[in-house]
């Protein structure tokens, strides 16, 4: 794996693959952060449900203190799960840019699958509401988005089901699911887009 600094330019990361980004590189710290988050949550449940959705900003919100936008969702999104009785974690990132030029973020939310095992419907409908509701606007226009998976349709894989991936301990398709959610999961650790990481390579950690 070839790495500069806090950045690896390989098409794997300790094992696991994750998409490439040969030209601009990964972010170490990044990939490291959703590693050791999938590890704790895959050992605190035997069964896991993780769904990755993007969250976007209106028109007009260039100057809006998007961090605090953004830890009041996963923080709001929490109580709800926790309200539930849903044990959870996540991560995001906030990326700059999306074809309209404003800035996005990308979130990976994991929850007990021994509770959860989709993303429509309730938990759906509660991410739209209440990142409108933080951001002051109305809903329905298309602020959130759930990550599409074209495994969904594939029989061979039916971990990839109801807006997210479900990896089951002691299933034989553990490994699978745990490593194909961590390749589209590397997304988030693309540099490019990122704010630059200082000269020694370091980074503030999500």
């Amino acid at each position: 794996m070839e790495t500069t600094s806090n950045l690896t330019h390989g098409n794997e990361y300790m094992g696991l693959p994750i998409l490439p980004e040969p030209e601009h590189g990964n972010r170490i710290d990044i990939l490291e952060a959703i590693r050791i988050k999938m590890n704790d949550m895959t050992a605190r449940h035997c069964k896991v449900f993780a769904s990755l959705i993007g969250l976007n900003l209106p028109d007009g919100t260039d100057d809006v203190p998007h961090d605090r936008h953004v830890e009041a969702f996963m923080e709001a999104f929490g109580g709800h799960l926790e309200s539930r009785g849903i044990d959870h974690t996540g991560l995001w990132v906030q990326e700059q840019g999306d074809k309209a030029g404003r800035d996005h973020f990308h979130a990976l939310l994991m929850m007990d699958g021994n509770k959860t095992r989709s993303f429509y419907g309730d938990h759906r409908d509660t991410a739209i509401r209440l990142w409108a509701s933080i951001l002051g606007v109305p809903q329905g226009d298309g602020l959130v988005h759930l990550c599409k998976w074209a495994e969904a349709t594939d029989p061979r894989y039916p971990s990839v089901r109801n807006g997210g991936v479900m990896m089951i301990r002691n299933s034989p398709d553990f490994a699978e699911a745990y490593a194909m959610l961590f390749k589209r999961c590397s997304y988030m650790a693309k540099s490019q887009g990122k704010d630059p990481l200082s000269p020694d390579g370091s980074a503030p950690l999500i």
